[in-house]
């Protein structure tokens, strides 16, 4: 499970295993408590960006001719993703 971590000492750094770029002081980045994998919060977020667009199904909307059915399938477009990925997100435990 990835966990939210952010470098609070300003000697510490930490390495993005994806893009080999050094995170610094005040950076945000994921770390995974299996294997010890880190991603800086920037990377994963154009990732997830580009996933989501990569999914998008854009010839459903293509086909739409007036504003109010296009903005009509947006929506339901959009409710059906969070629909669907919201079984996907991992929730972070944390005990007392």
């Amino acid at each position: 499970m990835l966990y939210l971590k952010r470098i609070v000492n300003f000697q510490d750094w930490v390495r993005d295993d994806i893009t080999q770029e050094i995170l610094r002081y005040g950076d945000y980045y994921y770390e995974d408590d299996t294997d010890g994998f880190t991603v800086g919060a920037i990377t994963w977020r154009r990732m997830k960006e580009q996933q989501r667009r990569d999914n998008f199904q854009r010839d459903k909307l293509s086909k739409l001719q007036d504003e109010r059915s296009y903005a009509q399938a947006l929506k339901q477009a959009q409710r059906s993703y969070l629909y669907e990925t919201v079984l996907d997100r991992e929730i972070a435990q944390y005990k007392e």
